[in-house]
């Protein structure tokens, strides 16, 4: 009755504050991926890069990293989009392949 009424109700309100904190962990990461990144692309401009090769470097560069990543930990998947494409991605207008030779 009443008390699995109760119960019921802590576990919801666990759930959200579980939700909450995951979700600002996640704000938390983008901000600091974004923060590296400004970072770099900065450094390489004081270095004598124009800003679009700087830019460019910062994506090739973490496109590599992800290569090896998966290289590395061959259990996992991931979708690579072609290069130019990631703004079509909302859109639906892009077919990627998966790691492994899969179609999506």
């Amino acid at each position: 009755g009443e008390a699995a009424k109760i119960l019921k109700i802590k576990a919801a309100e666990a759930e959200a504050q579980a939700r909450y904190l995951s979700g600002r962990g996640v704000a938390q990461m983008r901000q600091a991926i974004a923060d590296g990144m400004k970072t770099a692309v900065t450094g390489l401009v004081e270095g004598g890069l124009p800003t679009q090769q700087a830019v460019e470097t910062m994506i090739l560069t973490q496109y590599i990293d992800t290569l090896r990543d998966f290289a590395l930990n061959p259990n996992k998947s991931a979708i690579l989009l072609p290069p130019g494409k990631t703004a079509q991605l909302c859109d639906g207008g892009v077919e990627g392949d998966v790691m492994g030779g899969q179609r999506v």
